[in-house]
């Protein structure tokens, strides 16, 4: 049901869903999927607040290794997808 919303809808639809089948499914045809676990942060952190989500509250799974040269980190272009679907909900 799901797949056929997403087969047949127009520009970048936003998806909540922490399946990695229909994650990957939103991506190839133009979707943007949020984990629901980023979704409910965001919701507990506005219900708390009162303001909106803080773009640092994402889970990027990123660690920084200490003593490492090179080039410093920017993030992907579905993480930054994630983080633009995140700002308009």
């Amino acid at each position: 049901m799901i797949k056929e919303i997403l087969k047949n809808s127009k520009g970048e639809p936003i998806v909540i869903t922490s399946d990695r089948d229909i994650a990957e499914f939103a991506w190839s045809h133009g979707g943007i999927p949020v984990r629901s676990e980023d979704f409910l942060k965001k919701l507990e952190h506005t219900e708390q607040y009162g303001i909106d989500y803080e773009e640092d509250d994402i889970d990027e799974n990123y660690t920084r290794g200490k003593g490492k040269k090179g080039a410093s980190h920017r993030l992907s272009k579905r993480q930054k997808a994630i983080k633009r679907a995140l700002k308009k909900l």
